[in-house]
C-alpha cells in the first residue's frame, strides 16, 4: 500500500506571509529589470528621453503594485475620500496611489521653512541621510461654492528607514486632509521637475485646468493633463530655483534627540546658533 502524504493545510497567517514574499520577489525583479533598462544604451533616444521613459514605466508599475513597499510606511488614502478629478487623473496617468504622509508636530523635522520643501529635504539628506522623494501634494480649498484642487510639485523626506515624512511647514491647512498629514503622490527619487496642476470645479461652470512650472505663469487648458505633459526631465530643481537652490533649506527648531540645530548653508539666523 502506497504511503499517502497528507497535504498540510496552511493557516491564514501562513498564506499571508507567502503572498507578501511573492510580492517582494516581484518587486525585486522589477527593480533589477528597471536598473538594466536604465543603463542600456539606445541610439534612438536621448539621455533625457530614456530617463523620462524609465520614470514613467516605474510610476505605472507603482500604480499597479501598490504594496506596503511602495506606500513607504504610510496609509493609502481611500478613493472615496478623494475628489473625482484626482481619481480620474491617477487612473489616466498611471501614477501611484495617494498616501498620507505624516507631518511631525515637534522637533527639527516639524520646522522646515515654508515654500522651500526641496532645499529643506536636501539639507536633511546631506546631513542625516535618506533620500528626497518628489511627487505631488494634493490640496483642496473652497470659496463661494467653487472648489479649487491643487496638485503641486513637492518634496518629502525619505528617512534612512525608507519611511516618508513631510518636513515643511504649510501656509494654510488644506480642507481635504487637515494639519496632521499631507496627501501625496510619490513619483521618483531622481532630480526631476513636475509641472503644477490646478483644477477648478463648480456646479455652474465647466471644469477648467491650469498647468505650469513655477515661477512661470499657469496656462489654461481644457485638455486633461497626461503623465507625459507633467514631466520636465531635461531639467532639475537647480534649473528652476538657481544653481544655489540648496542654500534655501532652513529649520527653526532643534533636534529632539541632540538638542542641536541643523545648520543652514546660509548664515543661520541668530536663534539657530547652538549654545
Amino acid at each position: 500500500m502506497k504511503n499517502m502524504t497528507k497535504k498540510k493545510k496552511l493557516s491564514n497567517k501562513e498564506k499571508k506571509s507567502i503572498r507578501r514574499e511573492n510580492e517582494r520577489k516581484r518587486q525585486n525583479l522589477f527593480v533589477e529589470r528597471n536598473k538594466k533598462s536604465s543603463i542600456e544604451p539606445s541610439t534612438n533616444m536621448s539621455v533625457s528621453q530614456r530617463k523620462k521613459k524609465s520614470i514613467i514605466e516605474q510610476s505605472k508599475k507603482m500604480s499597479v503594485e501598490n504594496t506596503i513597499s511602495y506606500s513607504y510606511g504610510c496609509e493609502v488614502v481611500n478613493e472615496n475620500d478623494l475628489p473625482e478629478f484626482v481619481n480620474n487623473f491617477l487612473l489616466e496617468s498611471g501614477l501611484n496611489k495617494v498616501i498620507k504622509v505624516p507631518r511631525r508636530k515637534r522637533g527639527m523635522t516639524s520646522s522646515g521653512k515654508r515654500r522651500h520643501c526641496h532645499p529643506n529635504v536636501e539639507l536633511l539628506v546631506d546631513n542625516t541621510g535618506g533620500k528626497r522623494m518628489v511627487g505631488y501634494e494634493i490640496n483642496m480649498n473652497e470659496f463661494q461654492g467653487i472648489r479649487f484642487f491643487d496638485l503641486l510639485f513637492h518634496s518629502v523626506w525619505m528617512t534612512p528607514e525608507n519611511k516618508l515624512v513631510d518636513v515643511t511647514e504649510k501656509d494654510i491647512p488644506s480642507s481635504l486632509h487637515g494639519e496632521d498629514v499631507q496627501y501625496f503622490i510619490p513619483v521618483s527619487t531622481e532630480d526631476i521637475l513636475l509641472r503644477d496642476i490646478n483644477h477648478i470645479s463648480s456646479k455652474n461652470e465647466k471644469n477648467e485646468y491650469q498647468m505650469g512650472l513655477f515661477p512661470e505663469p499657469m496656462r489654461k487648458t481644457t485638455k486633461k493633463p497626461s503623465l507625459e505633459d507633467l514631466f520636465v526631465t531635461h531639467k532639475g530643481v537647480g534649473d528652476m530655483n538657481g544653481k544655489d537652490w540648496k542654500k534655501g533649506g532652513c529649520f527653526t527648531e532643534p533636534s529632539i534627540s541632540t538638542g542641536k540645530y541643523l545648520p543652514s548653508v546660509y548664515e543661520p539666523p541668530q536663534k539657530l546658533i547652538s549654545i
